[in-house]
């Protein structure tokens, strides 16, 4: 074989960047390095048979920058379009996702229960819309194998009337743009505590959803 010809092989070569289901030491940074490295041609190989795990890794999220305790970022993250009230998220889940509450966190360690198996959902997607001032961030989402989005909105703080009427709003902004509450929108509540038969009931119409 010639010398040109090696490298022309060599020109199609492509890099490989393997994104393992669990991992803890990933973050948005480090995906972001592997992905913009490649000066030609990029072949990325995601473990398992869902790719939400490279959506969750693109949120703020999942930023360590925007995880550390410091002020010197606060313009350029955590105040940011992407993800506002970034230091509000304090609770880490088992699937690596900062939660801002500890109902949340309790909801997401549910979802991935072995018996439950909710765990591949999206915590905070944007969803794009029209007729509110902002972007709706739902707690959580699954998408079906169709792409259809089923949404889960915990509901903690109903007694309070401003909290009511603002869910009214977002109530309205979701079937305005086809989120129906009990078709693919779900809901739960909590009183003085969290009741976890109501949010299994809850979990088995998500699931019945994702199953349609």
């Amino acid at each position: 074989m010639q010398p040109d010809d090696r490298a022309s092989r060599c020109d199609r070569r492509a890099d490989t960047v393997v994104l393992p289901a669990k991992a803890r030491f990933l973050s948005r940074e480090l995906v972001y390095t592997a992905l913009t490295r490649s000066k030609k041609k990029l072949v990325l190989l995601i473990q398992g048979k869902n790719a939400t795990s490279l959506f969750d890794l693109s949120q703020p999220t999942n930023s360590e920058t925007a995880r550390r305790n410091t002020n010197l970022f606060s313009v350029g993250v955590r105040c940011s379009d992407d993800f506002p009230y970034a230091q509000h998220l304090v609770h880490r889940t088992s699937k690596n996702v900062m939660v801002q509450s500890k109902s949340e966190l309790t909801l997401a360690t549910y979802f991935a229960s072995a018996d439950v198996n909710l765990g591949d959902y999206t915590y905070n997607r944007r969803l794009e819309g029209e007729g509110y001032p902002y972007r709706l961030r739902p707690d959580f989402s699954w998408e079906t194998d169709a792409g259809e989005l089923i949404l889960w909105e915990h509901l903690g703080m109903l007694a309070r009337e401003d909290y009511r009427q603002g869910w009214e709003k977002k109530k309205a902004w979701y079937a305005s743009n086809g989120y129906i509450e009990g078709q693919n929108l779900f809901t739960s509540t909590e009183g003085p505590g969290l009741d976890m038969t109501d949010i299994a009931m809850v979990a088995q119409r998500v699931r019945n959803a994702l199953d349609r």
